[in-house]
């Protein structure tokens, strides 16, 4: 799952890594790549429930990598 966050705190990416299910992360152009393998679309449903209105997003794209 890609994001693109305004602000990245200095440790965000060692907690993320250690959340169960969390493959490895990946910052690199700008996004935040969080590689979860199989189950981003579940994850991705979730994490729009939890955004909600609160966030202020232009466009979200649910992109699913599959072998």
């Amino acid at each position: 799952m890609r994001l693109v966050l305004n602000n990245t705190p200095e440790t965000l990416k060692d907690e993320v890594c250690q959340l169960t299910g969390v493959i490895t992360v990946v910052e690199k152009g700008g996004q935040f790549q969080i590689v979860i393998g199989t189950n981003v679309g579940k994850v991705y449903d979730e994490l729009l429930k939890l955004l909600g209105n609160g966030v202020e997003t232009q466009k979200i794209e649910k992109t699913i990598y599959t072998k």
